[in-house]
């Protein structure tokens, strides 16, 4: 049987336009891009004939920045200050992944799912870094690719088989739901 760890994070919104970003965090589209430029939060991907947009991951990192502006804060200091934030949420990854890998006796897949695990290319790119010197190798061009179907990121000679796998979470609780009545 191999031995997996899955991550499940809670959902997060889909790529949004920068101008309903702007609004949302109640900033002008010009200081986004701005904050782009000077502090690679982002940048908003363009889709193929379509405006710029954020990915989920990217609105996240810009609202801590707007928070920590918003409390006084320099815009650089800000920027650092979100860079901390995401060492120490990689950092508690690599916890759970090591414990549960010696409770396991080994690691064989790691698999990403739901908001953060299915649409944050930069936290499973991090953690697989991080992971490197246990054999863990991650593909950054297939780990960029956004899919509704489940997909391998992990390189061919990687020890551990790194998997994406997209969720509905509202039909699963739906099912769920229907099992009671």
């Amino acid at each position: 049987m191999p031995r997996a760890i899955l991550t499940h994070v809670a959902h997060a919104d889909r790529s949004r336009t920068v101008s309903s970003v702007a609004d949302e965090l109640g900033v002008s589209a010009s200081t986004l891009r701005t904050w782009e430029r000077r502090y690679g939060l982002g940048p908003a991907q363009h889709e193929a004939g379509s405006r710029r947009r954020y990915q989920p991951e990217d609105v996240e990192r810009l609202r801590a920045m707007v928070n920590h502006v918003h409390a006084g804060l320099p815009a650089a200091e800000a920027a650092k200050r979100a860079r901390t934030a995401m060492d120490v949420y990689i950092n508690r990854l690599l916890k759970y992944v090591g414990s549960y890998t010696a409770e396991l006796g080994g690691l064989d897949v790691i698999t990403f799912t739901a908001g953060i695990g299915e649409n944050d290319a930069a936290v499973r790119r991090e953690l697989a870094e991080a992971l490197a010197p246990f054999g863990v190798k991650i593909d950054v061009e297939a780990n960029k690719v956004r899919s509704g179907e489940p997909r391998v990121v992990s390189t061919a000679d990687s020890a551990v088989t790194i998997y994406v796998f997209p969720t509905n979470e509202e039909l699963a609780i739906a099912r769920q739901a229907l099992t009671f009545a």
